[in-house]
C-alpha cells in the first residue's frame, strides 16, 4: 500500500535556508532529504526521515501548538550542531502521534527547537519497524500489523510550496517603498 503526503491546513513555519538555482535543477535522490506531510490531531505538518539522525525529534512549537504531554526524558544530553560553545539541553520528549496516508504511527520523540520541520525522524523508527530503504527513488518500505507500507517522498517543488512562505529580494529603496 503506498502512502502518500497528506493536504490540509498547515502549520505555518519560516523557510530559513534557500538553495542555488544550480543544485535545485540537479533532481538525483543521492543528496535528497525524504520529505514529507503527515497529519496529527487533523492539522497537516512537515516530516523529514533523516537515517543519520539517532534520534526522533519533534518541534517545540508543534508541541505547543497541539499541547501535547511533556514527559522527562529519562537519560538527558546536550546537543551542539553548528557552532562549538551554544548547546542545548534535551530534557523533555513526548508521544506523537501522526499518519500518512492509511499508516498510522506513534513515536516517542525528544523536544527541540526546529524551523525546518515539524517531526524529524531518525534510526529509532528505521531499526523499530525494520523499514528498508531505497536509495534511488528515496522511498521507505516495510510492514506493519501485516500491512506492506511505502512512504513516498513529496517532490522538492511540493516541498517549497508548503513552506508558506516565498523569499523575496528587495533593495534598500525597494523596501523603503
Amino acid at each position: 500500500m503506498e502512502n502518500i503526503p497528506e493536504t490540509g491546513e498547515a502549520l505555518v513555519l519560516n523557510k530559513v535556508l534557500l538553495k542555488p538555482a544550480k543544485e535545485v535543477a540537479d533532481q538525483t535522490q543521492r543528496k535528497a532529504l525524504f520529505w514529507t506531510v503527515c497529519k496529527s490531531h487533523g492539522k497537516c505538518y512537515k516530516l523529514i526521515i533523516d537515517c543519520g539522525s539517532t534520534d526522533n525529534l519533534v518541534a517545540m512549537k508543534m508541541v505547543g501548538k497541539l499541547v501535547l504531554k511533556k514527559l522527562k526524558h529519562p537519560t538527558p544530553y546536550r546537543v551542539s550542531w553548528l557552532q562549538k560553545g551554544h548547546e542545548l539541553l534535551v530534557n523533555k520528549q513526548c508521544e506523537v502521534e501522526f499518519h500518512i496516508g492509511k499508516y498510522k504511527e506513534k513515536v516517542t520523540c525528544d523536544i527541540m527547537p526546529m524551523e525546518v520541520c515539524h517531526i524529524l525522524l531518525g534510526r529509532p523508527l528505521k531499526y523499530d519497524r525494520k523499514v528498508i530503504h531505497d536509495r534511488v527513488t528515496n522511498c521507505y518500505k516495510f510492514v506493519k500489523d501485516g500491512i506492506n507500507h511505502t512512504l513516498v517522498p513529496m517532490k522538492e517543488e511540493e516541498v517549497a510550496e508548503t513552506s508558506g512562505t516565498e523569499a523575496i529580494l528587495l533593495g534598500g529603496k525597494e523596501f523603503l517603498r
